[in-house]
């Protein structure tokens, strides 16, 4: 019975003390990947405080220190690569257009990197027992950016093709309209449902 207190407690302090440790990102834009701490992100000029009206994930206004995606990806070799894959701590994969998140018109949304500082870690998101940290794709403004664009607890950011130039066989028939709903489903499907 005593070990089993003793186990218990001690389980109970690791998975308490989780929120405390500094994470990593995982960057990958082209031949040379980047292993980021939490501390030199938050150490990056780039780096500001943004606040998010009615945050996607949270449901509620929130406040981020974040640094602009165009910041992160000025080096990404858009010839090779049109998405940013963002793969969470739990596996889920988002594929996010890369250009979206490049998109430089002053009406554009801007997407931007949260980092979940160690010092003052995020509430939990609703319903859940973890936060979106350590890291969290946002944009400003959020009105029009569907919610499978807002990856939270990201540990990799990564260039590669989209899923349609990888396996072309995704790709609706080219003789349908731009404007066909077969293209907005393939559209959805990659980005939401590809891993």
């Amino acid at each position: 019975m005593r070990f089993a207190t003793v186990l218990a407690l001690s389980l109970a302090l690791v998975f308490s003390s989780h929120r405390t440790l500094a994470a990593n990102l995982i960057l990958e834009t082209g031949s040379n990947p980047a292993t980021l701490s939490t501390s030199e992100l938050l150490a990056s000029p780039a780096r500001q405080e943004i606040a998010i009206g009615n945050d996607v994930a949270y449901q509620r206004d929130m406040r981020f220190h974040a640094i602009p995606m165009k910041s992160l990806l000025s080096g990404v070799d858009q010839s090779r690569f049109d998405r940013l894959q963002a793969v969470a701590l739990d596996g889920f994969v988002a594929q996010l257009p890369l250009s979206l998140l490049l998109d430089d018109r002053p009406d554009a949304p801007q997407a931007w990197l949260a980092i979940e500082p160690v010092d003052s870690p995020w509430p939990a998101l609703p319903g859940k027992t973890v936060s979106a940290g350590p890291f969290y794709v946002v944009w400003m403004p959020a009105d029009g950016v569907g919610g499978e664009l807002w990856p939270y607890q990201v540990a990799e950011l990564k260039a590669v093709a989209s899923p349609t130039k990888r396996w072309p066989q995704l790709s609706p028939d080219p003789s349908l309209p731009a404007d066909s709903p077969a293209w907005h489903g393939a559209e959805v499907f990659t980005t939401q449902c590809i891993a």
